[in-house]
């Protein structure tokens, strides 16, 4: 509540009261600091004062004017076209070429110190590195507005008066915030859907098959999850960046990286259930021969399907996103990165638990052969790759990490005594089928993503070109060969700095200067 509090118009306007009077102490602490005598006479004293004492040189702006001369600047960024017109005046709020500015200034003798800091930046055009957004340390949203007229919200200092801001009736959280209520809110949910569970967990003498059992819990939390995307709810989370498509879209039902996490958390919280319930499965004794070959051929088509979703929802978390989840580029991660390979582990961890379960049913209603195991895995293993090469939208290279993962479950729960009890040598097996197939997952994905942004990167480069330049240089240097004094030049420029510099100078004034003059060379 704290988090949402905090961005009431009135929290801002508090906020920011509080930021300005700290922040304008800040500022006449360093002038009264440097109207002493040996800031006074000694210009690099005082330039050593502000570089050393400014945790953020950028922060604070200073100026030292000698008989009204500027005899000293900490910082060329302030325009100081207006700066005359405030000589002499106690407080000022000015507003210059690059933003909104708090003057103040002292005199001592013939020597005055005036000092800046920037409350607002106020560019005429804006782009994605030149953003109107207020200076640090000032608490308050980018679409907050600053006039020079009394309103509703009035910030003063001692003097009374100087600016009114108007903080927007609705604003979205800042970015740790909208993490911290994702966190809070994902955990909320888990918890509600832990909780339905463990009640239809109570109803079993009502739902006495498992199958229902799981079916009405899953219909419950994707009716749950319906209801959490279609109105919005928390709205302040759905307020935030990362329910916006700016990082992440796939579809209208997948639009935003904050929608794929709940997504992938209901997806896990269903599996769970599935391997909750299914714990202690009795298979009947007396089951006919095509029956139970059925059964296992339908079981491993299950995990082909239930992978090739897995793999899809991948492709999309990597390929429909601008941020990075290449790990051989570290530094280009960001909050959204993290959070797609918190969604990456969801998924994984969802699919192991499903294929757990259904690989165990293969496993008993083979009998433990790992001869009947093994021929209807590749049986449905051939459909699986003639499908891929029939649609051509598969990566058959993603199929040998699932073969790994099938063949060395079935030794693994041959030499366990219970198949409904996953130990120690267990844990360690899925650690490292999950290193495996997540590395071999971003590896191929990252690959083709690389790819794709070439791509677009020729066409960007492509879209630049000018025919007609191209043609004129072509024509250049074919004057340039048959020009003998330039090939004279050329001749022996390797071997004298000033014969090189010459030859360049040539090419420069009787090639280049007139044809080409608008390039740099």
């Amino acid at each position: 509540m704290r988090v949402v509090h905090r961005n009431y118009p009135e929290k801002i306007f508090q906020n920011f009261q509080r930021d300005f009077e700290n922040t304008e102490k800040q500022l006449s602490d360093y002038l009264n600091s440097l109207a002493e005598e040996k800031y006074i006479s000694n210009n690099m004293a005082a330039d050593t004062f502000i570089r050393e004492s400014l945790n953020h040189p950028s922060d604070f702006y200073f100026f030292k004017f000698l008989n009204d001369s500027l005899v000293y600047w900490s910082d060329n960024s302030v325009p100081l076209t207006h700066l005359d017109a405030m000589i002499g005046r106690e407080t000022r709020v000015l507003e210059l070429a690059n933003g909104i500015y708090f003057y103040k200034d002292t005199l001592v003798a013939n020597t005055r110190f005036s000092g800046l800091f920037l409350i607002k930046h106020n560019y005429p055009y804006q782009n994605i590195y030149l953003d109107n957004r207020f200076h640090p340390p000032f608490r308050a949203p980018s679409s907050t507005t600053i006039s020079f007229q009394p309103g509703t919200y009035n910030v003063k200092n001692s003097h009374g008066f100087l600016f009114s801001i108007e903080p927007p009736l609705k604003t979205t959280p800042e970015k740790v915030p909208s993490l911290i209520l994702l966190a809070l809110y994902a955990l909320a949910f888990v918890s509600l859907c832990a909780s339905l569970f463990q009640l239809y967990l109570r109803l079993g003498g009502i739902l006495r098959s498992k199958l229902l059992l799981v079916l009405a819990f899953s219909v419950d939390v994707v009716l749950l999850r319906l209801l959490m995307f279609i109105f919005n709810v928390p709205r302040n989370l759905h307020d935030s960046y990362l329910f916006k498509p700016g990082s992440f879209a796939a579809s209208d039902w997948i639009p935003s990286i904050g929608d794929f996490v709940f997504n992938a958390l209901a997806i896990m919280v269903i599996a769970y259930a599935l391997f909750i319930t299914y714990r202690y499965i009795r298979l009947k004794s007396k089951i006919s021969l095509f029956r139970r070959y059925f059964l296992i051929f339908s079981l491993f088509l299950h995990i082909f399907i239930f992978y090739r979703l897995f793999l899809w929802a991948v492709n999309s978390l990597i390929m429909d996103a601008s941020y990075s989840m290449n790990l051989n580029q570290i530094f280009f991660l960001n909050a959204d990165s993290f959070l797609a390979f918190f969604v990456l582990t969801l998924l994984l961890f969802s699919f192991f638990l499903v294929s757990y379960r259904i690989l165990g049913l293969a496993f008993q209603y083979s009998r433990h052969h790992f001869v009947v195991y093994f021929v209807f895995f590749i049986l449905t293993s051939a459909i699986y790759t003639l499908l891929c090469v029939f649609i051509h939208d598969c990566e058959l290279v993603l199929f040998i990490p699932l073969l790994v993962y099938v063949i060395a479950f079935f030794f693994q729960v041959q030499s366990l005594p219970d198949l409904n009890k996953v130990g120690f040598s267990s844990v360690l097996l899925y650690l490292f089928l999950f290193a495996i197939l997540s590395t071999a997952v971003l590896s191929t994905y990252n690959g083709h993503k690389e790819a794709e942004q070439r791509k677009l990167l020729a066409i960007d480069l492509a879209s630049g070109e000018d025919p007609l330049t191209e043609y004129m240089l072509l024509t250049v240097v074919d004057e340039m060969k048959a020009d003998s004094q330039l090939l004279s030049l050329l001749s022996v420029s390797p071997y004298d700095l000033d014969m090189e510099d010459q030859a360049i100078t040539y090419i420069e004034d009787n090639y280049l200067s007139d044809r080409l003059r608008k390039y740099e060379w």
